[in-house]
């Protein structure tokens, strides 16, 4: 439900102060999450990619604005790729990062587990020919990540060394990727995924054509021939 904007303006003026542009970015993601595109997309390498920068203290809030690679011009902050790269639960995850990123032993415990977690990702990702049409790749990504790193926050918390929780070693009953094997792709859930996107994407050629060809037809007076429709779907 979104916010009265006179009021949480009012009271994030009060904890920002002359900080305009937090203010300013907490009320576009006020409004994101009230039209309901603020959970529309998760990228998972773009979020490794902050992730790696807050291990590394190039990045401290998430109202900082920083460049990813290959970006140019004005950064953007965590807030701000709300919708286009990350969702409220990933914003959550790395606002958890920045708030015990001074803990002892953050970078180091931090950097050996997305080391863990990208000798797995390729795995997880599944085909690299059948990814760009893989719609639920983000998705997997992000689940084996959430799932790993909850268990080895909780073994580290529980006193069990990083390298006990993270090496496939016989006998480690403490490893947390006993049940890898349950995130990688399901064959038949990828080329699903894959026929719904083809699909798709066939469907709108077709509306387009079908658009097309009536308007010819009506200049025309008459039906067209089906080359001639092909050469109009040609043109198009």
């Amino acid at each position: 439900m979104e916010k009265s904007k006179p009021t949480y303006k009012k009271n994030l003026e009060r904890i920002f102060g002359v900080n305009t542009s937090a203010v300013e970015q907490f009320t576009i993601m006020n409004e994101k999450v009230a039209n309901g595109s603020a959970n529309k997309l998760s990228n998972f390498e773009k979020n490794d990619d902050i992730i790696k920068l807050i291990i590394n203290d190039k990045v401290n809030t998430i109202t900082d604005k920083f460049l990813l690679t290959g970006e140019s011009g004005e950064g953007k902050s965590i807030l701000e790729r709300i919708g286009s790269e990350t969702t409220i639960t990933d914003v959550k995850y790395l606002n958890n990062l920045l708030a015990i990123s001074n803990q002892p032993k953050f970078k180091e415990n931090h950097t050996a587990f997305f080391k863990f977690i990208d000798n797995f990702k390729d795995q997880v990702a599944g085909s690299v020919a059948l990814q760009p049409l893989d719609k639920s790749k983000d998705e997997r990504l992000n689940q084996f990540k959430y799932t790993m790193y909850n268990r080895y926050i909780q073994g580290l918390e529980a006193g069990i060394p990083s390298d006990q929780l993270l090496k496939a070693t016989k006998g480690n009953k403490n490893f947390i990727g006993y049940d890898f094997y349950t995130f990688l792709p399901d064959a038949n859930d990828v080329f699903l995924s894959i026929r719904e996107e083809i699909q798709k994407n066939t469907k709108v050629v077709i509306e387009e054509g079908l658009t097309l060809r009536e308007q010819k037809e009506q200049e025309l007076g008459r039906k067209l021939t089906i080359q001639e429709f092909r050469e109009l779907t040609k043109e198009k």
